[in-house]
């Protein structure tokens, strides 16, 4: 489970930066395998000491852990609710 004030948005980490811009699922949709929409994705929370993104903030205000969705497609799948 991610405590959230281990995390911190992406969005405020000015000297982080992602290995590729692909990476970067902000302002893309999250939908659900089933297909249906999930939320737009708002921010990337990080783990600073794991020096790895942990989780998706949507505009809703939801936290998705990252290790439950597939980020390889154009936009990313969260595998089940």
């Amino acid at each position: 489970m991610i405590e959230l004030n281990d995390v911190t948005n992406l969005a405020n980490l000015d000297d982080w930066q992602l290995k590729f811009k692909d990476q970067d699922l902000r302002g893309r949709t999250l939908t659900a395998w089933g297909g249906h929409v999930v939320g737009r994705i708002e921010d990337m929370l990080a783990d600073i000491d794991e020096r790895r993104i942990v989780a998706l903030r949507l505009e809703s205000g939801r936290v998705i852990n990252i290790d439950i969705v597939d980020t390889r497609g154009a936009n990313p799948v969260m595998l089940f609710e």
